[in-house]
């Protein structure tokens, strides 16, 4: 008989910079935690590095064990570092004033340096030692052989260094297909209904876009997501959960019932 590990709830910040202030930003992950979460979704990418810095400082006050995926590969100007308590305010600037704003998130930089000073970006950022789900962010294609093996012979290095503890990829099924195949992938992470209809075998999954998958899913607990995000940890499946709303968050509180 095969005995299946539970998943767990993971709080998002992909949206965490779209709150205005740097204070409605701890508020939110004080809450997040005393709900209960320990696992926590973020990346450079989002908010030009300042929700990994806004996590970074919370973290350092809360004083806990949790476990932080990151990602690399995005190749975004970080200034949500530089400029924390600006960064939403110079965020809509570019966006009203820059015809190409968001253009980088339409290019790659894999690369076995550009991985190491991303990793490092991260850990100065996170405060941390090291990221326990370290992985390469939304391919556009497949990557090739040379490259591959590059990256994940970095990810081996990494790992004994003890600065990682898992090497995986995040991205939609048609941006992570070609990977599944290589061994050296630890952890996957891919929207919930990409994610059960791959062939994932017995790595760690990771699951975004829940909510999308509850309002199509017409299941039995079709009107009540936390018991849909329930039934999807006992398929073995950490599932990702998102708000910057605080009474919503305060809803999540069932998924540790």
């Amino acid at each position: 008989m095969t005995t299946v590990s539970l998943g767990r709830p993971v709080f998002g910040l992909g949206s965490l910079h779209q709150i205005p202030t740097h204070g409605a930003r701890q508020r939110l992950l004080r809450q997040a935690f005393e709900i209960g979460f320990r696992a926590f979704d973020v990346a450079p990418a989002y908010g030009n590095g300042l929700n990994e810095v806004e996590l970074g400082f919370a973290l350092s006050q809360l004083r806990d064990t949790v476990e932080v995926t990151t990602k690399f590969g995005i190749p975004v100007e970080l200034y949500g570092e530089r400029h924390r308590r600006l960064a939403f305010w110079i965020r809509v600037w570019r966006r009203v004033t820059r015809r190409a704003y968001g253009a980088e998130y339409g290019r790659r930089t894999f690369s076995a340096a550009e991985m190491v000073a991303s990793l490092e970006g991260s850990l100065r950022r996170l405060r941390r030692d090291y990221i326990d789900d370290f992985m390469i962010h939304e391919p556009l294609g497949a990557l090739d052989d040379a490259l591959r093996a590059e990256l994940n012979a970095t990810a081996d290095r990494l790992r004994q260094q003890g600065k990682i503890r898992r090497w995986g990829v995040a991205g939609p099924a048609a941006s992570i297909v070609s990977l599944l195949g290589d061994p050296a992938i630890e952890v996957v992470q891919a929207p919930l209904d990409d994610l059960r209809r791959l062939a994932v075998g017995p790595r760690r999954r990771i699951a975004y876009n829940a909510y999308a998958a509850f309002r199509r899913s017409g299941s039995a607990e079709a009107d009540d997501f936390a018991a849909f995000v329930r039934a999807r940890m006992q398929e073995g499946i950490d599932v990702i959960v998102a708000t910057r709303r605080p009474e919503t968050l305060a809803s999540f509180g069932a998924l540790f019932a």
